[in-house]
């Protein structure tokens, strides 16, 4: 129940400094291996179901078809930017951390989809929240695998190193601060 379109990364003078900018701020990952922007608008009763951002391919040749995959890898990571929170409701849920987000304009929020064995990392399952009020407006890079291993600690799991707790969960969302200052000017 959102509304979405995809947008390059340097198709505007807006989304090439956005971009740029994201580059530099979270400069361990290199968002050059990202899919476009995926642009969701929610209105009010908008959510999103449950679900993994890791793609689970049904067979090889599914697989095999995806030109994204075959380069790139499945995605690694994802990083979900705020442009508008709504007034209430529209918060970002990992039912398994049983933890809920509720990001404000300008915040970003970065979670691993895989393991190091690259297989989906289960506690990365998530939802967008209902819209109680207002309207939601949020971007989404999902990025690729290749180029990215060694950018994370591994845990002696064979999991990267994520730690599940609340507070731990709440540090990877990125504050506001002079980070959505720049935005709200690029969007200007």
């Amino acid at each position: 129940m959102a509304n979405g379109t995809r947008l390059e990364h340097h198709e505007t003078s807006t989304s090439s400094k956005i971009f740029n900018l994201i580059q530099q701020r979270v400069a361990a990952i290199d968002f050059r291996r990202a899919e476009n922007y995926s642009v969701l608008s929610y209105n009010p009763g908008g959510h999103y179901a449950p679900h993994f951002d890791y793609i689970p391919f049904t067979n090889k040749e599914e697989k095999e078809k995806c030109e994204m995959d075959q380069k790139y890898g499945n995605r690694f990571l994802t990083f979900l930017f705020i442009l508008q929170s709504a007034k209430k409701g529209g918060g970002t849920v990992f039912p398994l951390l049983f933890s809920t987000v509720q990001p404000e304009k300008g915040d970003a929020l970065i979670w691993l989809n895989m393991d190091t064995s690259y297989a989906v990392e289960s506690r990365s399952l998530h939802a967008a929240c209902p819209i109680l009020e207002g309207k939601k407006i949020a971007v989404t890079l999902w990025v690729r695998r290749m180029g990215q291993e060694l950018l994370l600690p591994c845990h002696e799991s064979g999991n990267y190193e994520l730690d599940v707790s609340e507070k731990s969960l709440c540090s990877i969302l990125l504050r506001r601060s002079s980070y959505s200052r720049e935005i709200e000017i690029q969007r200007t």
